[in-house]
């Protein structure tokens, strides 16, 4: 990892960082590809990585694109994000009976059709270039392609909705513009869910970063960016890292946006300490002949993996396991051996447990130590925790 501290930037960078492409049915060999962050004119954590590798990146959305985590209709891991989705639209919003919906990168049809069959949405538009679904649902209607201008049908809609979008775009506040410029009209109302990053940066926590997440939001940079496009946050809420918003139309301010570069420092800080924690932590276990276990199986721990001192020669006493049922018997191109679920009698076997899937720390501890019995002593968080 490198740091480039200028006065008027910041930037982390590495000059090789593996690249996450979720789950495969088989191993293949990992990928390493320059990734680097810095601000963008806005004031938001955003990737500085060479325009040719995150156009690579974003062009494969559109070709037999593997999520991240699958999205909901795929697990009931997925699943429970989709409920708390809809849970939080219509606790905000109340009735959307006869409601006109716009969904942006839904990933699947499975919000729409409990919006259309549960709760009355009269029409339910989903624009994905990456959705493969067909539905036999007459309110449902599928744009197999990205968000734009020219793309965006010429309706009107009451709401738009944007789950684990935002992150993915290339510009934001262009991106939330068009947004306005639909419920301006209709007086309407936007919901969005992405990654809320000020506390994984703090911790250094590996999980924060990957190709395909183009700009990392706190909640007060994301404030004032959609304060700048003219969208004010009226509900908001924090859950799992991930920033909740209701936005309604307003007028835009003309505020200075300002760069907390003082997070990005203090996260290479601790990126550094957590590789360090990490080595200590697992090579002492691997060369007295114990069995660890990494649980969560994310792009966190392919991340740590990549830049650590960790070697493939260990294998023979590592395991995976992963809650997320759609995991199992896949692999991650860091290590050569299948994924196991989390409910799994093999993992009563383990001698110490490494927690990667850190904004579940304290849930996945409570699990591993009441269903498998396994000593609260012996489960390591991958980075350590501050007091």
């Amino acid at each position: 990892m490198h740091n480039n501290v200028t006065q008027m930037n910041v930037e982390i960078g590495f000059d090789k960082f593996p690249f996450w492409n979720g789950t495969q049915n088989k191993h293949v060999d990992p990928i390493f590809l320059p990734f680097k962050v810095g601000f963008n004119h806005d004031g938001v954590i955003t990737q500085t990585t060479p325009s040719h590798i995150t156009d690579y990146v974003v062009n494969a959305y559109s070709n037999e694109y593997d999520f991240i985590t699958a999205p909901p209709g795929c697990s009931s891991w997925s699943n429970g994000f989709g409920d708390k989705a809809i849970e939080f639209v219509v606790k905000h919003f109340g009735s959307l009976k006869g409601k006109r919906v716009l969904d942006i990168g839904g990933g699947s049809t499975y919000i729409g059709q409990i919006l259309t069959t549960k709760y009355g949405v009269s029409e339910y538009t989903i624009i994905d270039p990456a959705i493969s679904e067909t539905t036999d649902n007459v309110a449902i209607e599928i744009i197999r392609d990205y968000f734009s201008p020219s793309t965006c049908p010429a309706k009107m809609f009451d709401l738009v909705l944007s789950f684990r979008c935002l992150e993915h775009v290339t510009d934001p506040s262009s991106f939330l513009s068009m947004i306005r410029s639909i419920i301006i009209s209709s007086n309407g109302t936007a919901f969005l869910l992405f990654p809320e990053t000020e506390t994984q940066l703090k911790n250094g926590d590996m999980n924060v970063f990957l190709h395909e997440h183009l700009s990392y939001f706190t909640k007060s940079t994301f404030g004032k960016l959609a304060a700048g496009c003219g969208l004010e946050l009226h509900k908001s809420h924090i859950q799992d890292d991930t920033l909740y918003c209701m936005l309604k139309p307003c007028k835009a301010s003309t505020s200075a946006h300002s760069c907390d570069s003082e997070l990005l420092i203090e996260c290479a800080v601790q990126i550094q300490k957590n590789i360090k924690y990490f080595n200590d932590l697992i090579e002492p276990s691997l060369n007295n002949g114990q069995v660890i276990a990494f649980h969560g199986i994310c792009n966190g721990l392919h991340n740590m993996l990549a830049l650590s001192d960790f070697s493939s020669s260990d294998l023979d006493n590592v395991r995976l396991f992963d809650s997320d049922e759609s995991k199992a018997g896949k692999f991650i191109s860091m290590l050569n051996m299948p994924i196991a679920n989390s409910l799994s009698k093999d993992y009563r076997k383990i001698d110490r447990v490494i927690v990667s899937a850190m904004t579940y720390y304290d849930q996945i501890k409570e699990f591993l130590s009441s269903f498998h019995g396994i000593n609260p002593d012996n489960i390591y968080p991958m980075y350590r925790l501050s007091k």
